[in-house]
């Protein structure tokens, strides 16, 4: 089945792996980064899970970012655009 959804049981390395890319994710934000937060299934210990590790990365300017080379952090990025009150 080609829209077959595999669910894992929990896997420690999950929370590896989303450390890892919170470093490179800091690595390239630099002080556009107001948190980086692991979300979803994956980040709750002993759920069974769909193996994507989900991130929110929160910044102060996202349009600064979007004109950024990020693709190197790996795998998918989606933007959703929230208002905020200035800090």
């Amino acid at each position: 089945m080609e829209n077959e959804i595999l669910i894992k049981d929990y896997n420690s390395n999950w929370a590896k792996e989303f450390e890892e890319k919170k470093g490179k994710s800091k690595e390239i934000l630099n002080d556009n980064i107001i948190s980086i937060e692991h979300i979803g299934s994956t980040s709750i210990m002993g759920l069974e899970a769909k193996p994507i590790i989900d991130i929110a990365i929160g910044v102060m300017d996202l349009e600064t970012v979007m004109k950024m080379s990020i693709s190197y952090i790996g795998g998918e990025i989606a933007v959703r655009r929230c208002a905020a009150k200035p800090l």
